[in-house]
Parts: C-alpha cells; structure tokens; sequence
C-alpha cells in the first residue's frame, strides 16, 4: 500500500512539474509576444508622429499656396484692368486717326 501511495505520489509529483512547465513556457512566449507588440506599439507611435508632422508641413505649403494664389489673383485683376485701359486707348487712338484722315 505504502508502495502504491509512493507511486501515485511520484507520478502527481512529476504531473504538478510538467504542468509547472508548461506554464512557465507560456509566460516566457506570452512575454516575447507582449515585448516583441510593445515595439511594434512604439514604432506606430512614431510613425504616426511623423505622419503629423507632415500633414502639419503639407497644411503649411497649402496655407502658401492659397495666399501666393491670392495675390496672383490681385496681380491677374490688375493686368485685365490694363488690358482694359489699353483696349479703351486703342479704340480711342483708332477713332482720332479716323476723324484725323477723314478730316485731311
């Protein structure tokens, strides 16, 4: 009987270590995973802080551009007033030189 209790103390002893086992393995591989996510969490991090600084760079060269596209605008709206002016002239210019050969 001691012998029997022996043995099936053996055996749950040996059972209790090999469940010991398995669970220390699956820490050690839980805490490769959770390290290897941290890094893979640090490096998105990154990468979306980058994204941010260009999105703020891009919004920057745009705010430029709408301003540069403003006073090009203001520059355009001039030019049409001196075509304008010109085109007025001209036409003047063609009527006196008219009445000027007519008259002569």
């Amino acid at each position: 009987m001691k012998r029997a209790i022996f043995t099936v103390g053996i055996i749950t002893l040996l059972a209790s270590l090999g469940a010991a086992a398995i669970g220390y393995k699956l820490n050690v591989n839980l805490s490769k995973r959770n390290t290897e996510q941290a890094r893979e969490i640090s490096a998105l991090k990154e990468d979306v802080r980058k994204l941010g600084e260009r999105l703020s760079t891009s919004d920057a060269e745009l705010k430029g551009l709408r301003n540069q596209g403003d006073a090009n605008q203001a520059e355009l709206n001039k030019l049409k007033d001196n075509v304008d002016a010109f085109a007025t002239q001209a036409a003047a210019c063609e009527t006196l030189r008219r009445s000027v050969k007519g008259g002569a």
